[in-house]
């Protein structure tokens, strides 16, 4: 295999992994919003509960 595309090879994995690791954080980003607006939404509930 030619030196060259060794180099191209992996330097194109080392960029999917990049974004395969920014993806992931971005997915878990998103679930702690979700999580967020959960919280907000019981927090408001039990605002009316009590009134």
């Amino acid at each position: 295999m030619d030196k060259s595309i060794q180099l191209d090879a992996s330097a194109a994995n080392a960029t999917e992994e990049k974004f395969l690791v920014m993806e992931k954080a971005n997915d878990e980003r998103q679930i702690t919003s979700e999580d967020e607006k959960v919280k907000q939404q019981v927090e408001q509930m039990a605002v009316k509960v009590d009134e």
